[in-house]
């Protein structure tokens, strides 16, 4: 006969007891709280074991919903060692005590998390994409652009018939599409010169990207670009992806609303940035592609990028004269950019220029 000292839950508060676990000669167990005996005889076949961690506290669990904890794991091993009722139990403690397995353990984790963010999620999110009812794309993007409205656009500032010229020029080469695409002129303040596509079908114009603009073939480049985001279900497969890195991160640290998971999270976001910076490429491909098949000259799209790519508003940064030389001020928005342009989903604008030949201002004055 032996026993172990612990303290006792009875499962309906949270008041502990200071408890005794004793071992009785023809292998049964009981329980005694302040030299009473509170659960009769039981055998192991009744008891929920907890599998060993280290040297932290083991519960015992009775199936009355009470709990036995006690720091003297080396006894209820002693006592698991005889019968079939815990033949595993130890196997966690055994297999966390030596470096080997734990070594083993982390890369076969380490390579299942990197296999799956790598190809699994996205293969899968690409075949939800592309399952999905139209319907739910026409609510996700109308929602989204109602919530734009109201938050971050106002009306456009665009002369009417610079909004008809370009619905008429965009009607003319996407109005065929598989979707019911349509075209969208905003004006804001903080996006800048900019455009984007909803799953919807929606493409957004901002009234400072076709002011930059040097001519009309420049946002037809633009245009087909975020076509081609429509095209192949990018959107959708970004909201499908962050979905699932969700699960996972949620899975792994189990509170994601953590400081530690927000580090933890760290990877998963730069990976997913990955993901979009290849959706970007994909889109950019088809935009190519769109710009050889009506024979425009590829180089619009170039232009475009450099211009985005140099554009500031004047009245954003304060140039302040000093004694010992000239300091310059970012308020909130221009450093919000900073960050924005630092953690950009999209590929480097040399990368893409690259891709498309090197920006030719010229061209525009020569065929507008």
């Amino acid at each position: 006969m032996s026993n172990v000292s612990g303290v006792y839950y009875d499962g309906k508060t949270s008041q502990p007891y200071p408890a005794r676990l004793e071992k009785l000669a023809d292998g049964s167990i009981q329980l005694h709280c302040d030299n009473t005996k509170i659960v009769d005889s039981v055998s192991f076949e009744q008891l929920k074991i907890a599998s060993r961690v280290g040297n932290t506290p083991r519960s015992i669990y009775f199936s009355d919903g009470g709990k036995f904890e006690t720091k003297d794991n080396e006894i209820i091993d002693s006592w698991l060692k005889v019968g079939e009722a815990a033949k595993y139990s130890g196997l966690a403690h055994y297999l966390e005590s030596h470096w080997r397995f734990v070594f083993v353990g982390i890369v076969v984790v380490i390579l299942s998390l990197w296999i799956t963010t790598k190809y699994i999620i996205p293969a899968t999110s690409e075949i939800i994409a592309y399952r999905l009812p139209p319907s739910m794309s026409q609510q996700l993007g109308q929602y989204t652009l109602n919530t734009l409205d109201e938050w971050v656009f106002d009306t456009s500032r665009l002369d009417k018939s610079k909004q008809q010229e370009l619905q008429a020029l965009f009607d003319r080469y996407f109005s065929d599409s598989t979707y019911q695409m349509k075209l969208h002129f905003r004006y804001s303040e903080d996006v800048g010169p900019n455009a984007f596509a909803l799953p919807s079908g929606d493409i957004v114009v901002t009234d400072d990207l076709v002011e930059i603009a040097g001519s009309d073939k420049e946002i037809l480049a633009v245009m087909a670009h975020e076509v081609g985001h429509v095209e192949q279900r990018h959107i959708l497969r970004r909201i499908i992806q962050d979905s699932f890195f969700v699960f996972i991160i949620t899975m792994v640290t189990g509170d994601i609303a953590s400081v530690s998971s927000g580090i933890i999270a760290a990877p998963a976001i730069f990976i997913e940035m990955a993901y979009s910076r290849e959706f970007e490429r994909e889109a950019d491909q088809f935009a190519l592609e769109f710009l050889r098949e009506h024979e425009i000259n590829p180089v619009y799209f170039s232009n475009i990028i450099w211009r985005m790519s140099n554009w500031k508003r004047v009245d954003e940064i304060d140039k302040q004269d000093e004694d010992d030389g000239i300091s310059v001020s970012y308020n909130n928005k221009q450093i919000g950019r900073i960050i924005e342009g630092y953690l950009s989903s999209h590929p480097a604008p040399e990368d893409r220029i690259r891709l498309f030949g090197s920006p030719d201002i010229a061209i525009d004055e020569a065929h507008e």
